[in-house]
């Protein structure tokens, strides 16, 4: 633990690194706006005969004065925008756009200079290329910049010490949102949490392609706070989740006796987050839901289709020497159709077939779960190829010109997935589907759609021409990063994405569901041997434990030394309702309780039952993960069973059957 500070927390240093960080920036975009004067003014140089440049355009030194000039006013007009605070936004669009309109004003407000001094000989084309030039090298320079300071906050050398109040949803979409804007000037140190084991980490992806994610501890428990707060060094106490009006009460009066920055996530209810906006009415905040995109915007969606059928035309022309070269390699090594279609849902449900290049066998079950790799066995060699290029996307250009999809939208989803989707999920089917979209060229693009709705509940609701084109942009950017990153990656080899495939799919889970009763106050064996043995032994499954809330304390003692290692998080009893709910969606049960038992057959879950006569197996409907020999090892030891009982019995993984394993138990 770091060193408790003094009781007063210091913020001027804060303040200090704010006003730096702002003059560094400028400094940045300064030296960007002279970067590209001077490069325009040497192709002007290189293009121009050197004795007509010498007649009609005055030299570097004359023009230095209105590179200067340039230079400052771009500071002054992204001062004035508030392009030297500390802000975020999704994906950071916002400071993208900023600096673009700011570009365009420092252009018109120089051309107007330069007619108003008098200085109508400067050549128009290093006018115009300096204005072109800055406004790329701009972007650029604040890119490398961000990336810089994002490495250093990761790293934990830089940045206001951040701690985040509940790790729930909100939790970890608030330290996923820090991570991604490293202009706020913040680092997450940690979380408080009355459900997560003490010492779980909790983790967010940095980007597409960093494989190593960043992760922050849970410190403690909300009612140590206080406490977390002082060890952990914290500036700031950022409050995700619901607390009680007395221990808002308490955090608000420490806050202002020792200087520590608070701030509190609004609810509505079960509303989600990012589907909350802030009114300001005469002064008075106030929350309201957000709207969706039904209103009639007949205009841009008109100019949105001209654009997609213009650009479609331009792309699939442009890349014909592609689709010939794709179809060539795809037919000389595997029989079968070049062009893969799949059934998905597009606007208003309507369901259409999206096209690809073909990169898997053509034998391969079209709706399995996508590769998470590009060392899955399914993908052929030229899919390889064209998977870690982008390439096999083009196809989708000829569902743009048939207008069931758009360049820029979420990303369509196939049917199975979104007849489970809640009436909050299917508000995405309100836009067009695209083949490019903030959640595509999101860090969370390796996640489920659904659960990363952030991004496209944001496009839907900000929808306009700059937007798309902002997103084409950043697009270009990421595409090119994206296959420096796959390139260097197939030069080293794939093995270092044979986690990625291991890595468990999303929405699986192992449920332990112990009896919470207790007849002593001594700690039940069944939670003593078996809960850390398979916390700790289980990496193919994530694991939730369903603990009751006067146990927690317990539960964390069992754990403590242990939840690092493994991959396991708490859910607290709040009824039968919600028991049942988590069955349902569980992959294995491991239970004492016997109506966790019946519900587990009767939704076909696979479920080992421990009783009083050993431990019996149901396998369930689905295909048997990956854990369940390493479970059926596991609970031999654990519970005293005799081991080769429960391997040979444990193999076996298909039916609906059960299987008796004999041996000593352990009373609950």
């Amino acid at each position: 633990m770091p060193a408790e500070p003094s009781a007063h927390i210091d913020r001027s240093p804060a303040v200090v690194k704010t006003a730096l960080s702002g003059i560094a920036r400028a400094t940045l975009d300064a030296s960007a706006v002279l970067l590209g004067f001077f490069i325009s003014f040497q192709i002007r140089e290189l293009i121009v005969p050197g004795t007509l440049a010498r007649a009609s355009v005055e030299p570097i030194a004359k023009y230095a004065e209105g590179g200067i000039f340039i230079a400052l006013l771009t500071v002054l007009v992204f001062w004035q925008m508030g392009l030297y605070q500390r802000r975020g936004s999704v994906l950071n669009l916002w400071e993208l756009r900023t600096a673009l309109k700011g570009m365009l004003i420092v252009s018109a407000l120089f051309v107007a200079a330069i007619f108003m001094y008098g200085k109508s000989e400067y050549s128009r084309m290093v006018v115009s290329g300096t204005m072109v030039l800055s406004t790329l090298l701009v972007v650029v320079f604040r890119r490398i910049a961000a990336a810089f300071v994002q490495r250093g906050q990761l790293s934990g050398r830089t940045g206001t010490r951040v701690l985040i109040y509940g790790c729930g949803g909100t939790g970890r979409m608030l330290m996923k949102k820090i991570v991604e804007s490293p202009q706020l000037g913040c680092r997450v140190v940690g979380f408080l949490d009355d459900a997560t084991p003490i010492g779980r980490l909790v983790a967010c992806r940095v980007s597409q392609t960093t494989a190593q994610p960043f992760a922050a501890p849970v410190l403690g428990r909300g009612w140590q706070w206080e406490r977390i707060v002082r060890e952990s060094a914290a500036n700031e106490l950022l409050i995700s989740c619901a607390i009680s009006a007395e221990r808002r009460l308490e955090i608000l009066e420490f806050a202002r006796e020792r200087g520590l920055r608070v701030g509190i996530v609004p609810h509505l209810d079960d509303q989600r987050v990012d589907d909350v906006y802030v009114e300001d009415l005469s002064a008075i905040p106030v929350l309201r839901p957000g709207f969706s995109a039904r209103e009639s915007r007949q205009l841009y969606f008109a100019a949105k289709r001209v654009f997609d059928i213009a650009m479609a035309s331009v792309l699939m022309v442009i890349t014909s020497p592609v689709w010939l070269v794709a179809a060539i390699l795809i037919a000389l090594e595997s029989p079968g159709p070049v062009l893969f279609a799949q059934e998905r849902v597009g606007k208003g449900g309507r369901r259409f077939r999206l096209l690809k290049f073909r990169s898997m066998w053509s034998d391969t079950n079209p709706y399995a779960y996508s590769p998470e790799g590009d060392v899955d066995p399914r993908i052929t060699h030229s899919g390889r190829i064209l998977r870690t290029l982008g390439f096999d996307e083009l196809p989708q250009l000829i569902n743009v010109l048939k207008g069931e999809m758009s360049l820029v939208g979420p990303r369509p989803e196939m049917p199975f997935i979104v007849d489970g989707y809640t009436a909050h999920q299917r508000l995405r089917l309100e836009a067009r589907p695209g083949i490019t979209g903030l959640w595509q060229i999101s860090p969370d693009r390796h996640a489920a759609i659904h659960e990363n709705l952030e991004y496209d509940l944001y496009y839907i609701r900000h929808q306009s021409l700059a937007l798309d084109a902002l997103i084409l942009l950043e697009t270009m950017f990421f595409t090119a990063g994206l296959a420096i990153k796959a390139i260097q990656r197939l030069n080293r080899g794939s093995v270092g994405q044979k986690a990625a495939i291991d890595a468990p799919r999303a929405g699986t889970f192992l449920l332990v569901a112990l009896d919470q009763r207790r007849r002593t106050g001594a700690i039940p064996e069944n939670w003593a041997r078996l809960v850390p043995a398979v916390c700790t032994g289980v990496q193919h499954l994530p694991v939730r434990v369903l603990v009751a809330p006067d146990n927690v304390a317990d539960f964390d003692d069992l754990l403590r030394n242990t939840m690092r290692e493994g991959n396991a998080e708490y859910e607290l009893y709040t009824g039968q309702a919600a028991l049942y709910a988590l069955v349902r969606n569980a992959t294995l049960v491991i239970t004492d309780l016997q109506h966790v038992v019946r519900w587990s057959k009767r939704v076909g879950v696979g479920v080992f039952a421990i009783d009083e006569k050993g431990v019996h197996f149901t396998a369930g409907k689905g295909e048997a993960p990956e854990a369940l020999p390493i479970l059926t090892a596991m609970l031999a030891p654990a519970l005293s069973i005799e081991p080769e009982v429960a391997a040979r019995n444990g193999s076996e993984s298909a039916g609906a059957y059960t299987v008796p394993v004999t041996g000593t138990a352990i009373a609950s």
